[in-house]
């Protein structure tokens, strides 16, 4: 029989929603239980939500990031098994939360193939941020594409400053899929203030290109080498496998 692990983890509590220390039990290495209320809260049931109605505030505050949810919102990081990359991403989640507003937290960097469930990490650490506590105001979720886009329909505007010290001054920004922008001089230039600022903050990024080839493919911009360097200290994890999505179509 498997002797079942009993820890104590920091966690909000889903009716108060104040940080607490909860006790997280694992069999197997996956949790079974995990203390929800705080003891003022566990006392009161009247002040309890259902799990129902806390799992719908974490879907809506993923959708108002702008996440897809319906894809990738459900799963937090225990449901993704073992590999490199996800104990890379519990160990980032970790670190964000114990370094607090200002201690210095080093960035995580996945990168790999198409489909290999890249989105899938990045998403689940923000469920965990959210569930642990952190405002969804605090938190910046990008795609390549769409973040170029954005910046884009600011031009002319007084807002480019406004989005890019969003980013710059977020308390964690994800941003997945980079690389698949096509970065014009002005925007490369936000992009690598934005890198330069967050130094030393939590970051995550996804990308189908290593870090060299990331600042190698704008080797014709001026300063790509200020942005490799900027990549620099990441903790770099390939996440490898199969295209799963093209393996469900398949089936």
């Amino acid at each position: 029989m498997v002797k079942p692990e009993v820890t104590t983890v920091r966690r909000m509590c889903i009716a108060c929603r104040k940080q607490f220390d909860a006790q997280e039990v694992k069999v197997g290495g996956r949790v079974a239980f995990r203390d929800a209320y705080c003891p003022a809260c566990s006392a009161d049931e009247d002040a309890q939500p259902t799990a129902e109605d806390q799992e719908s505030r974490i879907l809506e505050e993923l959708d108002a990031l702008d996440v897809n949810v319906r894809r990738h919102g459900r799963l937090e990081l225990e449901d993704l098994g073992e590999s490199p990359a996800v104990n890379a991403a519990k160990k980032f989640v970790q670190q964000t939360f114990a370094a607090g507003r200002w201690r210095e937290v080093r960035g995580l960097y996945l990168w790999g193939p198409t489909g290999t469930g890249k989105s899938q990490i990045a998403v689940s650490c923000i469920r965990a941020f959210l569930v642990g506590g952190i405002p969804r105001k605090s938190i910046v979720y990008d795609r390549g594409r769409a973040l170029i886009t954005q910046l884009q329909d600011r031009y002319g505007t007084n807002r480019v400053d406004e989005f890019s010290k969003t980013r710059q001054r977020a308390r964690v920004w994800v941003y997945d899929d980079a690389g698949t922008e096509r970065l014009t001089d002005n925007a490369f230039r936000v992009v690598e203030d934005i890198l330069d600022r967050r130094e030393g903050n939590p970051t995550l990024i996804t990308s189908n290109l290593t870090r060299q080839m990331m600042a190698t493919r704008w080797n014709e911009i001026e300063g790509w080498a200020r942005l490799r360097s900027r990549l620099g200290p990441y903790d770099a994890i390939e996440v490898e496998g199969a295209d799963r999505r093209f393996g469900e179509t398949a089936a």
